[in-house]
């Protein structure tokens, strides 16, 4: 699908309030607005390609391409404002709470709407029994020699909160049935492990570069202290937390 450019990311981007910016073509700084051929640039691959400019055409270009000995793209011109409801989606993106940008706050006036609306719905009931065989899913898989790893993706309805998300993971982990040591080495130092930098970085050792965190309670006991974090060090320097939430009241998600 040729949208010239990132066109599903600047729908996105422009139903949460903001303006165009950079995700198609036209709106990045060029000299020349490019054109590209990606059937010949297929073809140049060793891949049979071909441009089509209706469904019609993608249609009958697929039942072809099933004859094809090799990698078939088909290519086919779609317009990068306009999206349709039989499309769907499967994510959701979240629209900041402040902003200077009357777009933006009408955006979030109408994301909060919508979502009391779904919450209301059978739309998310099935969730609810996902979920729980996702977290058996992955206990069985950890316990089957798997290296689980952990992190979150801040989109969603705003629930999902950069740093606070990643303390819930730890919690929800605990939930799905690993020790609290173990949930923490699964958000610490199988990443590291992961990347090729647990020699330096993952857990604290001698020698290792760590930023640390003070828990006020204790997590073997009960996980959820680890949301009180009253402390935190820094590369040597240690900073205050709730001062640092006092300060940045009515600035986070600032557009």
């Amino acid at each position: 699908l040729d949208n010239r450019g990132f066109g599903c990311i600047n729908r996105l981007q422009m139903a949460t309030g903001g303006a165009n910016f950079n995700n198609l073509l036209k709106d990045a700084r060029h000299d020349t607005l490019p054109d590209i051929d990606f059937a010949a640039h297929a073809r140049s691959l060793g891949a049979v390609g071909e441009h089509v400019s209706s469904t019609g055409d993608l249609e009958a270009a697929l039942r072809r391409s099933r004859d094809n000995d090799r990698t078939t793209v088909i290519v086919i011109d779609t317009d990068p404002l306009v999206s349709t409801e039989a499309g769907g989606h499967w994510w959701d993106v979240a629209v900041p709470e402040v902003s200077m940008r009357k777009e933006v706050n009408a955006a979030r006036k109408a994301y909060e709407e919508n979502w009391l609306r779904a919450a209301s719905n059978d739309r998310m009931k099935p969730y609810v029994t996902i979920f729980p065989k996702l977290m058996k899913l992955e206990k069985k898989f950890a316990d089957a020699g798997g290296t689980l790893l952990a992190g979150t993706d801040p989109t969603g309805y705003g629930g999902v909160v950069p740093g606070f998300s990643g303390k819930r993971e730890i919690e929800l982990l605990v939930e799905a049935g690993f020790s609290f040591p173990q949930a923490l080495k699964i958000a610490t130092l199988n990443g590291a492990h992961y990347l090729g930098r647990d020699h330096d970085i993952g857990s604290l050792a001698v020698g290792k570069r760590a930023d640390i965190v003070v828990v006020s309670g204790d997590p073997l006991k009960n996980p959820a202290a680890i949301e009180a974090m009253p402390l935190v060090f820094k590369k040597g320097v240690g900073y205050d937390s709730n001062a640092i939430f006092e300060a940045m009241k009515g600035q986070a998600g600032l557009y």
